[in-house]
């Protein structure tokens, strides 16, 4: 499948988001794995979280597909959106464990010297990241996200929203989030801090705050044109049609992936921006011999053998030439 990626890095100055992309997943030809983590805006310097997904995902979700059942086929295609499920709880859990190593060590190193009062920087530890995968196999899509990074696949031109925006006026999350005792500010923000109900990260606010992705399951068809995942730094300024209709007016996926970031920037976007862009179309592209073309199939035929059959009559290249 070709692909388009752009990005830009805002006024900012720092690169919060990352994407991962390995077309032939597992080293099968039949696989291809898209991923983006990161937030539109961060504090400078850190990205952290998004280095460390980025780094990890890969090796984690293999991990959970090989633990699923392969002697069926339909046991294997109920099992990958558990296993996409597993991956995300699980990164998020080694990501805790990381971060909170890594200031237990520096605390000790703090509290063993005297040369300055200044303790470790631990801002990160409040710190949260968006995150979506788009795994495909053979003619299956599999999306899971969490906060506010989504993708779009245009049929036929129309815009179908194939992931979640982990909102907290969402009725579901609202309803979710007060279960566990969490509540949200009149400006959106849950604990007056985060604005997403889902997210890797925030430890300081879980559970109410939980990498739990939402998964959709889609059957490609030759409707289906063309896949567009982008982070909040898109979506908040252009709608799901809009960037379809733009991204529908060219024809290679790396220029309509960067003529939907400079539309998102002239409507002021100015954080770390990433948008995608897949042509799963290509899965339905056969290469078609030359005899489908406009061209008659037996003037076509008989142009070949006239030819091979001058070629086969004159070997001798020094003999060739006085042909007139």
């Amino acid at each position: 499948m070709s692909y388009g990626i752009a990005d830009t890095i805002g006024r900012n100055g720092y690169l919060t988001t990352l994407d991962l992309v390995l077309p032939e997943f597992r080293g099968k030809k039949d696989e291809a794995l898209f991923a983006m983590f990161g937030r539109t805006k961060a504090l400078p310097g850190n990205n952290t979280l998004s280095k460390y997904l980025h780094g990890n995902y890969a090796s984690v979700f293999t991990e959970q597909l090989l633990q699923l059942k392969k002697d069926q086929k339909e046991e294997r295609r109920d099992g990958v959106p558990d296993a996409m499920r597993r991956t995300f709880l699980k990164l998020n859990r080694q990501l805790h464990d990381k971060l909170y190593s890594q200031l237990s060590r520096k605390m000790s190193q703090v509290s063993a010297s005297t040369t300055g009062p200044s303790g470790p920087d631990s801002s990160h530890l409040r710190q949260g990241a968006s995150g979506i995968v788009v795994y495909v196999v053979g003619r299956t899509l599999y999306v899971a996200n969490v906060g506010h990074a989504l993708a779009v696949i245009s049929s036929q031109g129309n815009a179908e929203l194939i992931s979640r925006n982990h909102d907290s006026y969402d009725r579901d999350e609202a309803r979710r989030i007060r279960l566990a005792e969490g509540w949200i500010s009149p400006t959106g923000l849950i604990h007056n801090e985060v604005n997403t109900s889902r997210a890797f990260g925030y430890f300081h606010d879980f559970p109410v705050v939980n990498a739990r992705p939402d998964i959709y399951v889609r059957q490609l068809t030759e409707l289906d044109e063309f896949v567009i995942i982008g982070n909040r730094g898109l979506w908040q300024y252009i709608s799901y049609q809009t960037a379809v209709d733009i991204a529908r007016s060219e024809a290679d996926p790396m220029i309509a992936a960067q003529k939907l970031r400079d539309f998102a920037i002239s409507y002021g976007a100015d954080g770390n921006t990433m948008i995608m862009v897949i042509c799963v179309s290509d899965l339905f592209r056969s290469r078609q011999p030359i005899t489908d073309s406009l061209v008659d199939p037996e003037v076509y035929s008989s142009i070949n053998k006239k030819k091979a059959g001058k070629k086969a009559d004159i070997v001798d290249r020094t003999i060739a030439r006085l042909e007139g």
